[in-house]
Order: C-alpha cells, then structure tokens, then sequence
C-alpha cells in the first residue's frame, strides 16, 4: 500500500539499509513501509514470523529482508545485526520501534511484568543500538528510538511503560551527545494514541464491552479530534533519517495530534 503523505518518486533513503525491529505489525510495520517507499532497503526484525512474512509480501524482497530475533536476548541480538550488516554491507539506520504495555500501578505490576516492558522498551533501544554502532559509524548513519508522549507525562496504570518512555527520552539525549562526534545522530519520535495492536489491547481490557468506541473516545481527546494513523507517525521517521534532519539529534519529537499541548484543566 502506497502512504498517502509520501510520493512514490520521492526517494531520499535511496541506497541506504534501514533496520527497524518491532517491524512485523503496528506502528513497527508502518515505520518499515514508510521507509522502504523513501528507497531504503528495510531489515524487519521481530518475533512475530507471520506478520514479518506479510510485511515481506508487501515490500518484495528488493525492498525487505526479514529476520527473527526476540530483541531482550542479546546473543540473538548481536548476530542479528551482524547477519544485516554482513548481507548488506552497511548500515544507515536503525529505528527501535518493538515496544510493549502492561497496565498496573506499583501495587499490582509483577516483577516479571516490569522486566518485559523495561526490558523490551527501553533495554533493548540501548541493546540494538549497541551492536549497530560499529556499522553506523562507517556510514554516520541515524538512530530513531520510539518514546511516547507519556515520556513527558503519564496516565493511570501505566507506570512501567511510563518509565520505560521516559527513559528513552533521556537514552536519546545521551547518546546523542556520546556518538555526535561521530557523525552519528540519535533522535527519537514521541507518538501519542496511535490505532494499532497494541491501543487495542488496552481498549478491550478497559471497555471489553465497545472496544472501538473506547479508542474513538481517546482519539477525541486530541486537538486534532482523532486517533492517529501508524502512516500519520511514520514519515517522522523517514524525515529524522533523511538529509534533511541532517542538523537534528538529541531531539525527542511528540507526534501526537497535540495532545500534550493541551492542559488537562
């Protein structure tokens, strides 16, 4: 499918190999589309091999190479990455977008649940990024890391996944500072509800009953008065990749509709 913000003809990744995790659905495969439309090849990484093979039917092979890899498992990891660069010969980008939220306050999260979204959101941006560095310091390519406007403010039950976001607004920063001399810049997007997988979970734990009013309900509370779109948040990515960003890093982008411009009173 064709995104409707970005012109076909209009290419400017052409040439350059893009590695995105959390790529087989959601935001995650929005992000690897958009991409691949800007001309760059798309290494999909995620543990869902179903959604990678549909993605795969989509881009074609000249556009996608997908591999499989639980990105909390550092081995996995290393040779995942090392498997790109050695099929590809290069690295210019990388786009953290494997994300995961489970809902309880203090009092009622597990240990374990803490550790998954802890280590999916936030641990493994910081993993990825690790073995990516040696390959995008040749090419002083691009890290895009995906926080959430709750880095910047939280809801009810959330607790976890607020910390894991807020900790990769402040991940971003600081890379961005280590690996500027490089030539390498660290930035991330900050969507706010976004229609995908993952709002729909939370939508049919908190409204079981009418799931999809529950998400149009939230999509409502935007200035913009509606839920957004993984094709709305994508194109950031393409852009904070692109030439034209070339002066951006350490930056944390909302990409939310307006929803933390708005004062709750």
């Amino acid at each position: 499918m064709t995104s409707p913000v970005l012109a076909p003809a209009w290419e400017p990744l052409a040439g350059q190999v893009a590695l995105v995790t959390g790529a087989a659905r959601g935001l995650g495969r929005g992000v690897a589309v958009a991409l691949a439309e800007a001309g760059a090849h798309v290494v999909a990484v995620d543990v869902d091999t179903l959604g990678l093979s549909g993605l795969l039917a989509e881009l074609s092979e000249q556009r996608c190479t997908t591999l499989t890899c639980d990105v909390t498992d550092r081995e996995a990891v290393r040779q995942t990455v090392a498997a790109a660069a050695e099929v590809h010969e290069r690295i210019d980008i990388l786009a953290n977008v494997a994300g995961v939220v489970v809902y309880g306050d203090t009092d009622s999260l597990s240990f374990e649940d803490w550790d998954r979204v802890i280590g999916i959101n936030l641990t493994a941006s910081w993993l990825v990024s690790k073995e990516a560095l040696p390959h995008l310091r040749k090419t002083q390519g691009s890290i895009i890391h995906t926080a959430s406007v709750q880095g910047f403010a939280s809801q009810p039950l959330v607790v976890a996944y607020t910390a894991s976001k807020g900790g990769v607004v402040a991940l971003t920063k600081a890379m961005a500072i280590d690996h500027a001399p490089s030539g390498i810049r660290v930035n991330c997007v900050c969507p706010g509800s976004v229609r995908t997988p993952m709002l729909r979970q939370g939508a049919e734990l908190f409204s079981p009953e009418d799931p999809e009013g529950a998400m149009n309900e939230w999509g409502r509370k935007h200035p913009l008065g509606r839920l957004l779109e993984p094709e709305d948040v994508a194109p950031t990515y393409v852009f904070l990749a692109s030439h034209l960003a070339r002066a951006i890093t350490g930056v944390a982008l909302p990409v939310d509709g307006g929803l933390i411009a708005r004062l709750a009173v």
